[in-house]
């Protein structure tokens, strides 16, 4: 197969490809020669978790955690303080009929 020549080519690097298992046995499921790299084992459900899909999503663009939420935009803030002012007018209309 060709991926097994490449596979050895690789080295160290067992990240390259990442076999996904959707046996209830990875070891009986996986050929030999990918045994020895990086597989995630779903098993056979049809549903998919969704905690392994985000490690996979991690493994794949090779982070170790999210990133940190950054700040609210100031359009964001504008528009949502704009919003609860005409609501609060709303509402004072209202409770002075």
């Amino acid at each position: 197969m060709i991926i097994q020549g490449d596979m050895l080519a690789q080295g160290d690097n067992k990240q390259k490809y990442i076999a996904i298992v959707r046996e209830d046995s990875p070891d009986k499921a996986l050929p030999i020669y990918m045994k020895s790299k990086f597989a995630f084992s779903w098993g056979k459900s049809s549903e998919i978790d969704p905690e392994r899909l985000k490690e996979l999503i991690l493994c794949i663009f090779d982070c170790d955690t999210e990133p940190d939420l950054g700040t609210v935009p100031s359009y964001v803030k504008t528009k949502v303080t704009t919003r609860r002012k005409h609501e609060k007018e709303a509402v004072k209309k209202v409770r002075r009929r």
